[in-house]
């Protein structure tokens, strides 16, 4: 699998949390990881800056509805904590992008993911 190949690979990490927010009835939470995988799979198969707006645009919008559906969910034991994890990774991943851009944004998709799904357990279970 080659570097370009591995970064649009990763963005499908975002399917499991697509699916469980369906479950669980999470619309808008499911609109924005929807938005994050079309405009990231485009924006890294073409490089192009017409979608690099709108997959940061989802990017920003999926993180803050992280936020608030652990918020509503009173910040529930373990899953909040372990999406804590998974924030520490992703922001070790992302701040080492310049060693290995395809690698650490790779895992930086798959922490991110992780973190979504966490955040979604801790609002629903």
């Amino acid at each position: 699998m080659n570097k370009k190949n591995l970064l649009i690979f990763s963005i499908f990490f975002y399917v499991i949390p697509l699916v469980v927010a369906g479950i669980f009835h999470l619309w808008l939470t499911l609109l924005f990881i929807l938005g994050v995988i079309v405009f990231g799979v485009l924006y890294h198969m073409h490089h192009e800056k017409k979608y690099l707006w709108a997959d940061k645009f989802f990017a920003w919008a999926l993180i803050i509805s992280n936020l608030f559906i652990a918020y509503q969910g009173h910040f529930k034991s373990p899953y909040f904590w372990i999406a804590s994890v998974f924030l520490v990774g992703a922001l070790y991943f992302r701040s080492r992008e310049r060693e290995g851009y395809e690698i650490h944004h790779s895992l930086w998709h798959l922490c991110g993911a992780l973190i979504t799904l966490f955040c979604i357990f801790t609002y629903a279970l």
